[in-house]
């Protein structure tokens, strides 16, 4: 099942799979949350997975910049929040696991766990001339 969630008045996509306990699903910069698929094959067998499209990316609204990994962490929430999910096993890969770093700080009480996936705890240097110049 697909949905949308209202995040401050952006529209954020998501799609709901299987059953169980919820998983939140964060993807990376620049890529949709059916990047997961081969993953949630797997997954769904177990858990109520909800794949994100972060926004800016996929079928979620794409409001003008800057961006940042709080205010997407605070869309992930209106997600659960929509979804009626209180916590949340949480997973994210890449820009989505610095999302979830923010989901924990700013919503300690939104996540059950968390797995992060190749990802970093800030933008440095080396970081913020790949995503500037790239």
């Amino acid at each position: 099942m697909s949905y949308y969630a209202d995040s401050n008045g952006t529209k954020i996509f998501y799609q709901v799979r299987g059953e169980g306990d919820p998983l939140i699903l964060i993807m990376g910069f620049g890529a949709d949350g059916n990047l997961w698929e081969k993953h949630v094959a797997e997954y769904e067998k177990h858990f109520r997975c909800i794949l994100v499209d972060n926004r800016g990316v996929g079928k979620s609204d794409q409001p003008r910049g800057p961006y940042n990994t709080a205010m997407m962490a605070n869309d992930v929430v209106a997600v659960m929040d929509h979804a009626g999910i209180d916590h949340a096993r949480v997973a994210g890969i890449s820009m989505g696991g610095a999302i979830s770093q923010q989901l924990v700080l700013n919503h300690p009480e939104k996540v059950r766990c968390m797995a992060l996936i190749s990802t970093w705890p800030r933008f440095n240097k080396i970081t913020t001339e790949f995503f500037l110049n790239n």
